[in-house]
């Protein structure tokens, strides 16, 4: 990839598939998330769906909760954010890989970032 303006739906996909197969091998376990959420936080602005059913804007609280439960997970998915100005980096929606270790040290997660870079060829 030599500019992320030129990422398409399918060059997205291919790349979602390749980070999750490498967290998988890595033994994390995959959470998934539903696109809603009934809380609002104020530093956000989001996309009201009905009565107080937003569009996920960000992955807290529940990411946390599922930590309590496995020590290495990932999700990836969709948030959604109201931006005031649209371009081809900034939209109402992105993409977001997320991963935890329990009891993680700065360097464990730098060498998994690195190494979802290195998959990509980046």
């Amino acid at each position: 990839m030599d500019d992320i303006k030129k990422i398409n739906v399918l060059t997205l996909s291919k790349y979602i598939n390749i980070f999750r197969q490498f967290l998988l091998k890595k033994d994390f376990f995959e959470h998934t998330m539903y696109s809603f959420v009934s809380f609002k936080i104020k530093n956000a602005d989001c996309f009201k769906i009905n009565g107080t059913l937003f569009l996920r804007y960000g992955t807290e609280p529940e990411v946390w909760r599922i930590g309590e439960n496995f020590n290495k997970f990932f999700w990836i998915g969709s948030l959604y954010r109201k931006e005031k100005k649209l371009s081809k980096i900034y939209k109402y929606e992105f993409k977001l890989v997320d991963f935890y270790i329990r009891g993680g040290s700065m360097q464990d997660i730098i060498n998994i970032f690195l190494g979802l870079l290195k998959q990509v060829g980046l």
